[in-house]
């Protein structure tokens, strides 16, 4: 709420069209419904303002990996 907006916000994930399903909440926190699939994914989010107008998409890209981490083998030591 820098912007001269209001504390109400829409998030989208993975899509940039707000004309349909956004989900609106003055929380700014955001947590998907579902686990997400290894990838990239971007949240787009916009503020409303104290006349009811949406601000311009801001976005932020996280990439999910799930696989487990390679670990080096170790078969003996030297002294």
């Amino acid at each position: 709420g820098t912007s001269g907006g209001n504390g109400t916000y829409r998030y989208k994930l993975d899509i940039s069209d707000f004309s349909s399903d956004a989900t609106e909440t003055t929380s700014g926190t955001y947590t998907p419904s579902a686990g997400l699939l290894d990838g990239t994914h971007t949240l787009y989010v916009q503020e409303k303002d104290d006349v009811g107008n949406w601000s311009n998409s801001g976005n932020y890209a996280v990439t999910v990996d799930t696989a487990a981490p390679d670990v080096p083998f170790v078969t003996s030591a030297a002294s």
